[in-house]
């Protein structure tokens, strides 16, 4: 007999299983979890437990780094487990990153 399982908790076991899946949760609701901050920075990769995020400057840098706990405490709530445990930032070309994720496309 087949086991019907509805898409939310296909989504959710999938979410659980991949770091790739969580990573691109975390990108398309990066707004969401900074704000208007999304606009000069974005989150690069997921790896390790470890969010790495890139920011147009040093000003951008400092001001995610004094609101880590809370991007934190977010990005874990979107994908719903306590996975990231730290941030990582540095500065560089923003607006590549995003192009490189959109396939091109500039949002």
């Amino acid at each position: 007999m087949i086991e019907v399982i509805d898409i939310k908790t296909l989504i959710e076991n999938a979410l659980k299983k991949s770091i790739k899946l969580k990573e691109v949760f975390i990108k398309n609701n990066w707004k969401d979890i900074v704000g208007e901050i999304d606009k000069k920075s974005f989150p690069k990769t997921l790896k390790d437990s470890t969010l790495y995020i890139i920011t147009e400057n040093s000003v951008i840098s400092h001001y995610l780094s004094m609101r880590e706990n809370m991007i934190v405490e977010k990005c874990n709530k979107l994908i719903q487990e306590n996975y990231i445990k730290n941030i990582r930032i540095k500065v560089g070309p923003v607006q590549v990153e995003k192009m490189k994720y959109c396939g091109g496309k500039n949002e």
